[in-house]
């Protein structure tokens, strides 16, 4: 299966995607606790089933196209998991105490 896009055109919409996604992640992260989260979190979500689809579409594109929407889609996944906050939560996993 082969889409009919000029390398330049897939190169942009992938780009455009890459951006779109790892903004729509910090965005996810930053606006924990407040009222925007829900519209944050759905955002996201929406974000990260648009570069799944990026990233296996990409593998019809040109050769390495798939390994830049891979490790946008890998990115967005740690940066909403990861927590970045110094709390005694945290410490505990570290410390065991």
């Amino acid at each position: 299966m082969s889409f009919n896009l000029d390398a330049s055109a897939g190169l942009w919409v992938l780009s455009t995607l890459q951006i779109w996604g790892i903004a729509s992640a910090w965005l996810a992260r930053i606006s924990e606790g407040s009222v925007h989260q829900t519209l944050c979190q759905r955002l996201f979500f929406l974000s990260l089933l648009l570069m799944g689809a990026a990233t296996i579409a990409s593998l019809a594109l040109q050769p390495m196209y798939w390994l830049g929407s891979g490790v946008t889609l890998a990115m967005m996944i740690l940066v909403v998991i990861c927590d970045f906050r110094r709390s005694k939560a945290s410490e505990f996993f570290t410390t065991g105490l």
